[in-house]
């Protein structure tokens, strides 16, 4: 029996990820992960830096006491709203980050697959640093093109600290 499909053609880009430091980035989009509890995906646009235009994506663990709830913490902080354990435990991540403003460290990270090939994928570390009107001001001077180009979150897999 046969199984006929009709796949398309395919563009096979090489995914190459940005590595810049002290990037101002804006919280465009989050997204809860079905497929892993306490887990959401955010969708950052980048709005200064030689990549402005562009969105990356992060992965990040909210449930208490997890290996990954260190990213949750350093998020909050970056937005400038540290997690307090005084705080109501059901909270809104909408209101909390969509549209907030930050600095982002971009580089990148390697990692070998099952099968033993190496792939390379799109680290994110969120700077304390706050961001202030003066350094809006200046992303709004040097704007252009605002679409949006997305690189594909199953490029970036995990953005953990390796």
């Amino acid at each position: 029996m046969s199984m006929l499909i009709n796949q398309g053609k395919h563009t096979i880009t090489e995914f190459k990820p940005i590595i810049e430091d002290g990037v101002i980035a804006e919280i465009e989009e989050i997204e809860l992960l079905t497929f892993e509890e306490g887990q959401v995906k955010i969708k950052f646009l980048l709005l200064s830096g030689q990549h402005k235009g562009k969105c990356v994506y992060d992965k990040i663990n909210y449930l208490p006491n997890t290996t990954l709830t260190w990213k949750y913490y350093a998020l909050r902080e970056a937005i400038g709203c540290p997690y307090s354990r005084d705080e109501d435990s059901m909270i809104d991540l909408q209101e909390l980050f969509l549209y907030k403003k930050l600095y982002l460290n971009l580089s990148s990270y390697s990692y070998y697959d099952r099968l033993e090939h190496k792939h390379l994928g799109q680290k994110i570390s969120y700077s304390k640093k706050l961001v202030t009107m003066d350094d809006l001001m200046e992303t709004k001077e040097e704007d252009d093109d605002p679409s949006c180009h997305v690189f594909d979150f199953d490029d970036l897999i995990d953005n953990s600290e390796i």
